[in-house]
């Protein structure tokens, strides 16, 4: 049943201006995606590095240059520690621990959605602040603070301490190890109802997803879509904005937008997103993929406990990479373990070529400072078996696309052909790797990595398909 009209609900996500107003087709193009990642990487990310210091150190400069920074960040933690109380209360009555309990959705109604306003306006005010003074922040500030293992490190960390095994969704005598869940009762927005989850990381930490769902229907199984998002996106952390995926709520599908590790409320609020990341060099990538498979992994039985039938993957960018390592790993545990449609934006087959050499890679200097420790081509490869996902399926023991679980006609691939971040070649091989059906290849001619995802805005067809590949599974 729908709450009751007269309770308030959370505006609508505010549009993109330039990707989805009358002048897109100017911005829609891979111009764009080489002016986004030059500026990210000179400005916007040493900005916040050099925000992040100051706060840490509590210093504004001289003549207090910086009084207004520490406040906004000083209200910005106090609202998510608000937030978080108001949302996740002691009282077991009002949080719940099964997908299909939302207790009473009036209780508190109206403390959880000014709750959830003030955290996305302090969250805004703080990064619109270091936007503003983004070339002031990152004068003469170094672009990383580099923290990257040698070769040696790397490989016999990653060889010690495998992050998935065979065994990796299960205790030791092979029975399913349920995870335990909290969840929130629900605020409505324009277009259904949200809430949000949390679960324990086996390695520490908390994960965090935000459910989006029809109105009123927060009490029954439906198609359920796991969405993965890039490195350095961080959705829900100020003000929404326009999400075709998160729409889909008001089609009847349940959506589940996963926080990464090392983003949104997985990382200090001194730090940006994804630096904890890309500062480990491979060693952070590898980390960050694997670790992702082992927590979906546990989301994922946790959702087949609660009866859901159909269970798609959508992953962009770095999302994309970890749902195809999660399918290829997938192909050595039990079939209910798999998803049924697979839609995969941005993505390549060359994941370490991607992290060492790819466009955001080569503006960051990343192979420069691995060179440094001791990094080359050769051992750049020795990686491959832990990154690429043909290598990891070969790895497992499966000889190719033929082993996994999901078949090929239930995968959905988007690429930009002018895609320089995971690389347009890197994709198209991996889709001719897997046998992926011509139907099912969506290229995005004169689009780059971000702008072929934006393109999505006004030209959903591969959403279409994957939900098609989902229905019918």
């Amino acid at each position: 049943m729908a709450l009751d009209s007269l309770h308030p609900r959370l505006p609508a996500p505010k549009l993109y201006p330039l990707f989805d107003g009358p002048f897109r087709k100017l911005f829609l193009r891979p111009w764009m995606d080489a002016l986004a990642l030059r500026l990210g990487v000179s400005v916007a990310f040493p900005a916040m590095r050099e925000a992040g210091r100051i706060v840490e150190r509590e210093n504004p400069g001289r003549e207090g240059q910086w009084d207004r920074l520490l406040e906004l960040y000083r209200e910005q933690e106090r609202a998510l520690m608000d937030w978080e109380t108001v949302f996740f209360p002691e009282d077991s009555q009002l949080t719940h621990s099964t997908l299909y309990d939302a207790g009473s959705l009036s209780q508190g109604y109206e403390e959880r959605l000014q709750a959830e306003l003030r955290r996305q306006k302090s969250s805004r005010d703080h990064v619109a602040f270091i936007i503003r003074n983004g070339f002031r922040l990152s004068r003469g500030v170094p672009l990383m603070d580099w923290d990257i293992p040698t070769p040696e490190e790397t490989l016999r960390f990653l060889t010690e301490n495998p992050v998935v095994s065979s065994t990796g969704c299960f205790g030791g005598e092979g029975q399913a190890a349920l995870p335990d869940a909290k969840l929130s009762a629900p605020v409505l927005n324009t277009i259904g109802q949200e809430r949000w989850m949390q679960m324990p990381s086996r390695r520490g930490g908390t994960q965090w997803i935000r459910i989006f769902e029809p109105e009123g229907q927060g009490n029954i199984p439906l198609p359920t879509i796991l969405y993965l998002q890039g490195l350095c996106v961080e959705q829900d952390q100020g003000e929404d904005r326009r999400d075709p995926f998160v729409e889909l709520s008001g089609q009847g599908y349940r959506i589940l937008r996963v926080q990464q590790p090392g983003h949104g409320f997985r990382k200090p609020l001194t730090h940006f997103a994804g630096q904890q990341v890309v500062e480990r060099g491979p060693m952070g990538f590898a980390l960050s993929l694997w670790r992702w498979v082992e927590e979906l992994s546990d989301l994922f039985l946790w959702l087949r406990h609660h009866g859901v039938s159909q269970i798609g993957f959508a992953g962009i960018s770095l999302g994309a990479m970890a749902a195809q390592l999660y399918v290829a790993m997938a192909s050595q545990w039990p079939r209910s373990l798999s998803p049924d449609a697979l839609l995969l934006m941005t993505t390549t087959g060359r994941v370490v070529e991607a992290a060492t050499r790819g466009s955001l890679a080569r503006e960051l200097g990343v192979f420069t400072e691995m060179e440094r420790v001791g990094w080359t081509s050769e051992t750049c490869q020795t990686l491959s078996p832990c990154l690429d996902p043909c290598a990891v399926l070969q790895g497992v023991g499966k000889r190719n696309y033929g082993d996994l679980h999901l078949s090929s006609d239930q995968m959905v691939f988007l690429l930009g052909q002018e895609d320089r971040l995971t690389s347009f070649d890197g994709g198209l091989e991996f889709a001719e790797d897997w046998r992926i059906p011509g139907e099912n290849r969506f290229f995005a001619p004169r689009r780059g990595h971000l702008t072929a995802v934006f393109q999505l805005l006004r030209h959903p067809e591969p959403i279409d398909r994957f939900l098609h590949c989902l229905d019918r599974a």
